[in-house]
């Protein structure tokens, strides 16, 4: 039978973590303006008169964040139809694909770098709810779907001005006026727009780890539209925490127009109470893990522990440290045997080509081990899948788990907390697998700044010893504790592997 968890910590351990992380990690406030509000003939005057004057971008933007606001049935043509939109280019968006519009600079960003790329047209945010009307939309993020967008006017030989809304991510230049030029775009107010529509997800982080029924199960999800000449950097965040952690990063790729011609960006959210492994199942997994591109991978802290999986061969080795059969000695159900061994036995992904490591326990951290580690255990919200999967193996098979596991199996209490504590037999097992040839593999390792050795440094939860790897393209020591995804010596040092060949 499995233990029972302490319930009442862990109902009031949800209730403060929800009221202490309820604020999303940035947001917007509108600008005010003194200046008259121009009617739309004022506006269409403007733009028609020189489509490509400083003053027509600036009412372009205007009157597209009007019109975009009304109803669709009560959208007259733009102009009495002299605006003409054209969606035909790729990376382009049809008007109607958004429920708002709005110039960028009508907004200031707060908590976050913002980032504008200088050029012609002008710079808009637009945004939908995320009704999942197209398959894609499942891997964009449900809060809402925002982009990035240059707005750009252009007369035709037919006298008509033809008006394109760009994908700024996609395009960083535009065919205009006979020649290339650089587009105008705001890259931080799109991603802040999303930002503050996500304190649910915020107030999750704690929640996704106590609860055993989360209400994010593990996804995937795209930050932008899928673009096959970019390569796919993977964030994966730690205990305890959501794909928010990686706020400042994101921003801050899209912020380097080298980075985001080369890069698009990821992020995996999972529940992250069950054990790492566990969870670590269904990152890039799947029958159409075969047909993804050449990616990196990031992650933090027990998200590099996942990250792991992707670029080592467990051959059986962590199998038979959880079990004295093998697979095909156990009795049961296919299916969950199957599942048992996709858990315990995985080969290199061979599309992941680079991994960062941050603030990784490669060895563990005493703090699983100790007095708060152990509150941790015990609000921990195991998913009763987990339990049940292998209570059903442990029932059909008596005897088969190994016997430094087989309590915690077969009372379903095995938590990520006690997958992290130093003395856990899978961490020195995980720690001796190689590396796949050809992986780049880079460790950035954050130090408080106490007194002593590096060597007995740590980040205030993980070790230096736990964190160090012997023979990695690069270490990186950053003053920096545990939660170091925001301290810009960290991002600095990211960016400067992204950038490498």
């Amino acid at each position: 039978m499995r233990r029972i968890r302490f319930t009442p910590l862990r109902a009031l351990a949800v209730a403060l973590a929800a009221s202490a992380c309820a604020a999303p990690p940035a947001g917007l406030r509108p600008v005010s303006s003194a200046t008259r509000a121009s009617s739309p003939s004022e506006l269409c005057a403007t733009i028609l008169r020189d489509p490509r004057a400083a003053a027509a971008d600036q009412a372009l933007g205007k009157l597209l964040a009007t019109w975009a606001h009304q109803s669709a049935a009560g959208r007259a043509p733009l102009c009495d139809g002299a605006l003409v939109f054209d969606a035909a280019e790729p990376g382009s968006f049809a008007p109607d694909y958004f429920d708002a519009l709005g110039p960028a600079d009508a907004f200031a960003v707060r908590d976050l770098p913002r980032h504008r790329r200088e050029g012609i047209g002008v710079a808009m945010v637009g945004l939908r709810r995320n009704r999942q009307l197209v398959p894609i939309e499942a891997h964009y993020p449900p809060e809402a779907i925002t982009r990035a967008i240059s707005a750009v006017a252009e007369r035709g030989e037919d006298g008509a001005v033809r008006v394109r809304l760009i994908d700024s991510l996609h395009h960083e230049e535009a065919l205009v006026g006979g020649k290339l030029q650089p587009l105008a775009a705001d890259f931080t107010v799109p991603f802040a727009a999303l930002l503050a529509r996500t304190a649910e997800l915020s107030a999750s982080r704690f929640a996704g780890f106590s609860s055993e029924h989360p209400t994010r199960a593990e996804q995937l999800y795209l930050m932008e539209p899928y673009d096959a000449r970019k390569t796919p950097v993977l964030l994966v965040h730690g205990l305890a925490s959501t794909p928010l952690a990686w706020a400042a990063l994101t921003n801050a790729i899209w912020g380097d127009a080298d980075l985001r011609r080369r890069y698009q960006v990821w992020h995996y959210l999972y529940p992250t109470s069950a054990p790492f492994l566990y969870s670590a199942r269904a990152l890039l997994g799947g029958e159409s893990a075969g047909e993804l591109p050449p990616l990196v991978v990031i992650g933090h802290s027990m998200g590099g522990l996942l990250a792991k999986t992707l670029v080592t061969d467990s051959g059986d080795t962590v199998w038979r440290t959880g079990f004295t059969r093998l697979p095909s000695e156990l009795h049961g159900d296919p299916e969950d045997i199957a599942t048992v061994s996709d858990i315990l036995e995985w080969r290199p992904r061979p599309f992941v080509r680079r991994v960062i490591f941050v603030a990784t326990p490669h060895r563990g951290s005493d703090f699983a081990g100790n007095a708060l580690g152990r509150i941790g255990d015990a609000i921990a919200g195991v998913p009763p899948e987990f339990v049940a999967l292998y209570s059903r193996i442990g029932a059909a098979n008596p005897g088969a788990f190994a016997p430094t596991l087989q309590r915690e199996l077969l009372e379903g209490s095995l938590t990520s907390i006690d997958t992290l504590v130093p003395s856990h037999p899978l961490l020195p097992v995980l720690n001796a697998l190689p590396f796949a040839s050809g992986v780049s593999v880079h460790s950035i390792i954050g130090d408080r700044g106490a007194s002593g050795p590096l060597a007995a440094s740590s980040d205030g939860i993980v070790p230096y010893a736990s964190s160090h790897l012997d023979g990695v393209a690069s270490e990186k020591v950053v003053h920096a504790g545990h939660s170091m995804l925001r301290d810009t010596d960290t991002i600095a040092e990211i960016l400067r592997v992204l950038a490498l060949p």
